[in-house]
């Protein structure tokens, strides 16, 4: 489960400006870090329910199969259990990973659009792409300081990082990569701690880009 930090109450989070930029863009990371918890919970009960189902099987498993043998059907107790156990194999091996790589590139896109929206407000001339570009056209006009449009761009830039590697090559991600003074190597071990650092400190860096449109 992942904690966000900024909320002012349950609900919102306060915003400097006021501007709807800015509203849509915690609005829409607080109902992340809520999918993200929901379908946490979601996986911990089909996970429950699934090994229950196991339990069940295991202590019926003479009933199950002479049921089956009155029906004209002969199963072995490795065909009985080999099912179960490899949907629960499935789950617990592929579910947390598509969670993750969900919440990283939603995450990912969301300050990608904030730029965008930003950028394209302040009318900058010129057909400019590239997200640190207009992040430092930003802050030379004044909109936020340099110390914390390098923050920015370094935090932005390790989630870029971790977001291509999700996108394209995420079943063999072999190599490592350094973010937050940890070592990553792997979907796996991208935890619920890491996920909650990323996204508290990507709003908290954003709420000072926020301060400058006050």
């Amino acid at each position: 489960m992942i904690r966000f930090l900024d909320l002012e109450d349950e609900h919102t989070i306060y915003s400097a400006s006021g501007q709807i930029e800015f509203l849509i863009f915690y609005d829409r990371i607080k109902h992340l870090v809520d999918f993200y918890n929901y379908s946490m919970k979601c996986y911990q009960d089909l996970l429950a329910q699934k090994n229950q189902e196991r339990t069940d099987i295991e202590n019926n498993i003479e009933e199950i199969l002479k049921s089956a043998e009155s029906h004209e059907i002969y199963l072995t107790r490795d065909e009985v259990y080999i099912p179960i156990e490899e949907e629960i194999l499935g789950i617990e091996m592929n579910f947390l990973e598509y969670q993750k790589m969900t919440f990283i590139i939603i995450l990912f896109s969301e300050i990608e659009k904030l730029i965008d929206n930003l950028y394209e407000l302040n009318q900058q001339p010129g057909n400019v792409k590239n997200i640190n570009i207009k992040l430092q056209k930003l802050y030379l006009n004044k909109r936020i300081n340099e110390k914390d449009t390098n923050r920015i761009l370094d935090i932005f830039n390790n989630l870029r990082l971790i977001r291509n590697k999700l996108v394209h090559r995420y079943d063999h991600w072999d190599d490592e990569i350094t973010f937050g003074g940890s070592i990553y190597k792997g979907i796996q071990q991208l935890s619920d701690e890491l996920l909650e650092y990323l996204v508290n400190s990507i709003t908290g860096l954003i709420k000072k880009l926020d301060e400058g449109y006050k």
